[in-house]
């Protein structure tokens, strides 16, 4: 890439040295540090919800630039993956399973074929999501632990390359050649915030957490448990029928309750998602569960009566 001088324009940032640590006023984080940290947080969450603008700057004010505890970075990544999982596990165990139920009682099963199928069901998709998701987690983080030993080796080797590939970005979004040269000469002689710095504007992707190798396995165990306790909700009240009174034909009643379980279920986890998420609408983030879940079921439901109907 030409698009800078490569004599005048990259002598701005040939001479900067490269240091893997800041230097400045630093101090060994306590728990107090953190207590304070969180709590401004707090602040700054509250001022957006209610666009305070001016609690927002005294939230700012308290930051002092001059004796800052060292940076304790949370995996707040790692937990978002968490929630994703049992989000998706839990979502799709509860509607796939009640939906089933539901089609098998509008095709007019048997009581004990109908839970018999529902735990082969729950069971067999459960391993089946929890083994997608550790698959597709650790293509993911492999993915992103390639990138990053890449620009790590680019940055290493010919660091003035890599910062006129940022230029270029930076132009490209509407810096002019000579702010992206300042700001980048200035980012450039922090290592790892350059390289971190790279991998969130050149390819989309947030700093991968190498020294978890275990993550994608317990993302995988997340989603299999959340598919296997959501799915048997449903079930639960057909299982309980089948104990008091057997084999029973008539399944109207044991359906109602089934949709009652999960009707409450899938409206408390839009509510718990919408809490976990940071999103201010919990009540219509439970409701649009709650239709999901209703629509699936009842369409499962008219199509297995219908069918039946048509066979017979």
């Amino acid at each position: 890439m030409n698009i800078i001088g490569s004599k005048t324009d990259s002598s701005k940032f040939t001479q900067l040295e490269t240091p893997r640590s800041v230097t400045a006023k630093s101090k060994v984080v306590s728990h107090e540090d953190v207590f304070v940290e969180k709590a401004r947080q707090k602040k700054v969450d509250a001022c957006y919800k209610m666009g305070d603008v001016t609690a927002l700057i005294e939230a700012h004010e308290e930051i002092d630039l001059e004796s800052f505890p060292a940076h304790e970075e949370e995996k707040e990544a790692a937990g978002g993956d968490y929630i994703k999982a049992f989000v998706l596990g839990g979502l799709d165990g509860i509607v796939s399973t009640f939906a089933l139920v539901a089609s098998m009682g509008g095709a007019h099963m048997a009581l004990g074929q109908l839970i018999a199928v529902g735990l082969a069901k729950v069971l067999s998709d459960a391993f089946s999501m929890g083994f997608g998701e550790f698959a597709s987690a650790t293509a993911e983080l492999e993915h992103a632990l390639g990138i990053l030993a890449r620009e790590t080796w680019e940055t290493e080797n010919h660091k003035d390359g890599e910062v006129k590939e940022m230029c270029e970005l930076y132009m490209q979004k509407g810096c002019s050649k000579e702010d992206a040269l300042t700001a980048l000469s200035i980012i450039s002689k922090y290592h790892d915030l350059f390289i971190e710095h790279m991998l969130a504007m050149e390819h989309g992707i947030l700093p991968p957490d190498g020294d978890d190798r275990w993550q994608p396995l317990k993302q995988g165990f997340v989603c299999f448990l959340a598919f296997a306790a959501f799915g048997l909700i449903p079930l639960i009240g057909f299982i309980f029928v089948f104990m008091a009174y057997g084999n029973i034909g008539d399944l109207t009643l044991t359906l109602g309750v089934a949709y009652a379980l999960t009707a409450v279920t899938l409206f408390s986890m839009g509510v718990a998602k919408a809490k976990l998420t940071g999103q201010s609408t919990p009540l219509r983030s439970g409701m649009l569960m709650l239709v999901n879940g209703t629509v699936a079921g009842g369409v499962a439901y008219l199509v297995g009566d219908i069918l039946v109907s048509l066979i017979q």
